[in-house]
């Protein structure tokens, strides 16, 4: 079954491998960008510490893209992140603490993911419960993907195969379901609900 959310895939691979190269590039040469950006030798160490967070988010999106109905809340928290990002930079800037074209870092690492981000997770509690669902940690785990995945064919099969089968339905002077039947040459055989066919494959 294909996963409702698979339309975000492409977003977050894009972001494993944007997460991926800045920060393995800003861990192992961490004078290439910081100085550009207005950053002194002293500040070189904790911009490699910058360039680690930003690294460990790289396999998290991988796997994001992979199956993005199981990984709401690893979503929830980047986007809290490149919330807070834009918020904290504003402030830095106005008090003077960084420069103004430190925000050309803000724009590749935050903000131009947002509105992505935000369409994913807005999709995702619709789909699962709403926001107090998500916040309250319940989400889209393996069984609860499974169970959903088995109601929808179960809805389906009934759909297809219900009404045209009447001669199974009691008080129609058909056989109930589940009972013995003859078949053509005589022999009987018993009909097996087609929910249990569905458990049995699930």
């Amino acid at each position: 079954m294909t996963d409702p959310l698979r339309r975000f895939s492409p977003w977050f691979y894009a972001a494993a491998a944007y997460n991926l190269t800045w920060g393995a590039t800003n861990v192992l040469a961490p004078s290439l960008l910081a100085r550009p950006l207005g950053l002194g030798p002293h500040g070189l160490v904790a911009w490699q510490g910058v360039g680690m967070l930003v690294l460990v988010y790289a396999p998290g999106y991988w796997w994001a893209a992979r199956r993005p109905s199981q990984h709401v809340h690893l979503i929830a928290i980047a986007l809290l992140g490149k919330t807070l990002g834009p918020i904290g930079f504003a402030w830095a800037a106005a008090t003077g603490k960084l420069p103004l074209h430190f925000g050309l870092t803000i724009l590749t690492n935050d903000l131009i993911w947002l509105p992505a981000f935000a369409c994913y997770l807005h999709a995702a509690t619709r789909r699962d419960g709403g926001l107090t669902a998500l916040l309250s940690g319940a989400g889209s785990s393996p069984s609860k993907l499974r169970a959903r995945r088995g109601a929808g064919q179960a809805r389906s099969a009934a759909a297809t195969n219900g009404p045209s089968r009447a001669e199974g339905l009691p008080g129609r002077g058909g056989h109930h379901e589940g009972s013995p039947s003859p078949d053509s040459q005589g022999r009987n055989h018993r009909v097996v609900p087609e929910a249990m066919q569905l458990v049995v494959v699930t």
